[in-house]
C-alpha cells in the first residue's frame, strides 16, 4: 500500500531534518508536516492511530528517504499559514512521488510476498542469517513493511501461499487459522485507516478458509 520512500517518508524526514519538534508526538509531526506542505503525510497521521504512527516511524530507514531541499530554519512556521507557499516546492520537487502514493493508496492491496511460508522457514533452518528475523526481513524488502503486516493483538503478515500469525516479541510464524482470525475479531476496532482497510482485505480471505475449515470437520 505504502512504498518505500514515499512521500509519506519524505515528509515525515523533512520534519525530523528541520529539526523543530519532537518525532514523538504524532499530533506536533503532523502540524509542521502540514506547515511544510505534505498534505499526504498529514492525511496518512489523521488516519493512523499513536501506535501505527510509531511503528511505521521505527521501520523508516531515514538515511535513505530524500528530504526536501527547500528548508529554511529562518522561517517561522507558527506565523501565518506557510503550507501553501511550501507546497509549490514539495510539488516540483516530488510529483512523481505524489503519483505513485495517490495510485497505491487509492487501490488499499496487500503485496505478497516474494518467498512462501515453507521456503522461510527451510532458509532460516539453514541458518541464513537475512532470515533469521522475519520483521527485519520484511524490512529489507523493496515494497513499504507497512505492506506485509499489520498490527493487532498479534501482527498478520500475508504470504504467497496464505496468511500467517507473528507473536509480538517472537520470530516464528505459523498459518493463520480459523480459530485464530475468530479471536483477531476483538482487536479489529482498534484498527484506523489503512490498518481497518487492511484488515477487511483480510478478514474477506480468513473468512472463506474458516468455512473450508468448518466443512473439513463435518
Amino acid at each position: 500500500m505504502i512504498e518505500k520512500n514515499s512521500i509519506v517518508d519524505i515528509g515525515l524526514k523533512s520534519v525530523r531534518t528541520l529539526g523543530i519538534t519532537n518525532m514523538v508526538s504524532k499530533s506536533s509531526v503532523q502540524y509542521y508536516a502540514y506547515k511544510l506542505g505534505f498534505f499526504e503525510t498529514v492525511s496518512f497521521l489523521e488516519e493512523a492511530s499513536s501506535n501505527e504512527y510509531w511503528n511505521y516511524l521505527q521501520n523508516i530507514n531515514f538515511s535513505m528517504v530524500p528530504t526536501l531541499s527547500y528548508l529554511d530554519e529562518d522561517v517561522d512556521y507558527e506565523e501565518g499559514d506557510t503550507s501553501f507557499f511550501m507546497r509549490q516546492y514539495v510539488e516540483e520537487e516530488f510529483e512523481n512521488e505524489i503519483s505513485s502514493y495517490r495510485e497505491a493508496y487509492q487501490k488499499g492491496t496487500l503485496l505478497p510476498l516474494p518467498i512462501t511460508y515453507a521456503e522461510w522457514e527451510t532458509l532460516k533452518k539453514q541458518g541464513k542469517e537475512e532470515y533469521s528475523d522475519i520483521f527485519k526481513y520484511i524490512n529489507t524488502l523493496p515494497g513499504h513493511f507497512c505492506n506485509y503486516h499489520l498490527i493487532t493483538r498479534d501482527a498478520f503478515i500475508q504470504f504467497n501461499d496464505g496468511f500467517y500469525t507473528c507473536t509480538s516479541g517472537r520470530d516464528d510464524i505459523q498459518p493463520l487459522t480459523g480459530k485464530t482470525w475468530h479471536s483477531a475479531q476483538q482487536a479489529s476496532h482498534k484498527l484506523h485507516g489503512f490498518n481497518k482497510r487492511k484488515f477487511e482485505e483480510i478478514n474477506d480471505s480468513m473468512r472463506f478458509a474458516s468455512l473450508c475449515e468448518m466443512s473439513s470437520r463435518r
